[in-house]
Protein backbone atom coordinates (compact mmCIF):
# COMPACT_ATOMS: atom_id res chain seq x y z
CA UNK A 1 0.00 0.00 0.00
CA UNK A 2 2.98 2.31 0.61
CA UNK A 3 5.53 1.30 -1.75
CA UNK A 4 5.91 1.42 -5.18
CA UNK A 5 6.57 -2.09 -7.47
CA UNK A 6 9.91 -0.60 -8.42
CA UNK A 7 11.34 0.80 -5.23
CA UNK A 8 14.99 0.73 -5.22
CA UNK A 9 16.17 1.03 -1.95
CA UNK A 10 15.46 0.63 1.87
CA UNK A 11 16.69 4.35 1.89
CA UNK A 12 14.13 5.54 -0.63
CA UNK A 13 11.46 3.09 0.80
CA UNK A 14 11.65 4.61 4.34
CA UNK A 15 11.08 7.83 2.81
CA UNK A 16 8.20 7.05 0.73
CA UNK A 17 6.40 5.64 3.99
CA UNK A 18 7.52 8.77 6.37
CA UNK A 19 6.24 11.35 3.21
CA UNK A 20 2.45 9.27 2.98
CA UNK A 21 2.24 8.42 7.27
CA UNK A 22 4.11 11.83 8.57
CA UNK A 23 5.32 8.71 10.96
CA UNK A 24 9.59 9.22 11.63
CA UNK A 25 11.27 5.87 11.95
CA UNK A 26 13.21 4.57 14.88
CA UNK A 27 15.90 2.51 13.35
CA UNK A 28 17.91 -0.27 15.43
CA UNK A 29 20.51 -2.26 14.43
CA UNK A 30 22.10 -4.90 16.80
CA UNK A 31 25.36 -6.04 17.02
CA UNK A 32 26.50 -3.40 13.81
CA UNK A 33 29.97 -4.17 14.28
CA UNK A 34 29.27 -7.87 13.43
CA UNK A 35 30.07 -7.95 9.62
CA UNK A 36 33.51 -6.16 10.73
CA UNK A 37 34.06 -8.87 12.98
CA UNK A 38 33.10 -11.91 11.02
CA UNK A 39 33.70 -10.68 7.46
CA UNK A 40 37.03 -8.30 8.15
CA UNK A 41 38.86 -9.91 4.92
CA UNK A 42 35.74 -9.19 2.31
CA UNK A 43 36.53 -5.98 1.82
CA UNK A 44 33.37 -5.76 -0.99
CA UNK A 45 31.08 -7.01 1.94
CA UNK A 46 32.28 -4.57 4.02
CA UNK A 47 31.85 -2.01 1.55
CA UNK A 48 28.67 -2.98 0.91
CA UNK A 49 27.43 -2.64 4.86
CA UNK A 50 29.24 0.99 4.91
CA UNK A 51 27.13 2.18 2.22
CA UNK A 52 24.23 0.80 3.48
CA UNK A 53 24.69 2.16 7.16
CA UNK A 54 25.71 5.98 4.84
CA UNK A 55 22.43 5.08 3.06
CA UNK A 56 19.79 4.72 5.63
CA UNK A 57 21.37 7.40 7.91
CA UNK A 58 22.82 9.72 5.79
CA UNK A 59 21.87 8.93 2.58
CA UNK A 60 18.61 10.53 0.52
CA UNK A 61 16.22 12.72 3.12
CA UNK A 62 17.34 10.57 6.08
CA UNK A 63 17.23 13.40 8.68
CA UNK A 64 13.44 13.87 7.81
CA UNK A 65 12.92 10.06 7.80
CA UNK A 66 15.11 9.10 10.63
CA UNK A 67 13.96 9.88 14.91
CA UNK A 68 16.12 7.90 15.96
CA UNK A 69 19.17 5.22 14.92
CA UNK A 70 20.32 3.21 17.42
CA UNK A 71 23.35 1.00 17.18
CA UNK A 72 24.66 -1.92 19.21
CA UNK A 73 28.12 -3.81 19.10
CA UNK A 74 31.40 -4.15 21.07
CA UNK A 75 33.29 -1.78 19.19
CA UNK A 76 33.48 1.82 18.60
CA UNK A 77 32.18 2.89 15.27
CA UNK A 78 35.32 4.72 14.84
CA UNK A 79 36.83 1.59 15.30
CA UNK A 80 34.58 -0.50 12.45
CA UNK A 81 34.30 1.96 10.23
CA UNK A 82 38.09 3.23 9.40
CA UNK A 83 38.62 5.94 6.83
CA UNK A 84 34.88 5.48 5.81
CA UNK A 85 33.17 6.17 8.93
CA UNK A 86 33.35 10.11 7.56
CA UNK A 87 30.10 9.03 6.38
CA UNK A 88 28.33 7.76 9.44
CA UNK A 89 30.39 10.20 11.59
CA UNK A 90 27.06 11.75 13.10
CA UNK A 91 26.62 9.27 16.14
CA UNK A 92 26.90 10.44 19.55
CA UNK A 93 29.01 6.83 21.61
CA UNK A 94 27.93 5.54 24.60
CA UNK A 95 29.73 3.12 26.17
CA UNK A 96 28.77 0.67 29.03
CA UNK A 97 32.08 0.11 30.27
CA UNK A 98 32.48 2.46 32.95
CA UNK A 99 34.39 5.08 31.63
CA UNK A 100 31.01 7.26 30.52
CA UNK A 101 28.71 9.61 32.20
CA UNK A 102 25.80 7.43 30.58
CA UNK A 103 27.13 4.19 31.63
CA UNK A 104 24.41 3.68 34.85
CA UNK A 105 21.57 4.11 32.17
CA UNK A 106 22.18 0.96 30.36
CA UNK A 107 24.03 -1.68 29.31
CA UNK A 108 25.22 -4.83 31.48
CA UNK A 109 28.03 -3.06 33.61
CA UNK A 110 29.07 -5.85 35.92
Amino acid sequence: QFLDKDEKSLNSALYDIYEKTGVKWVIIIDECDYMYRVCNEDEELLRAYYDFLISIFKGFHADNYTALGYLTGREHIKHFCGPLRAGIDHFMEYSMNGRDKMTKYFGITQ
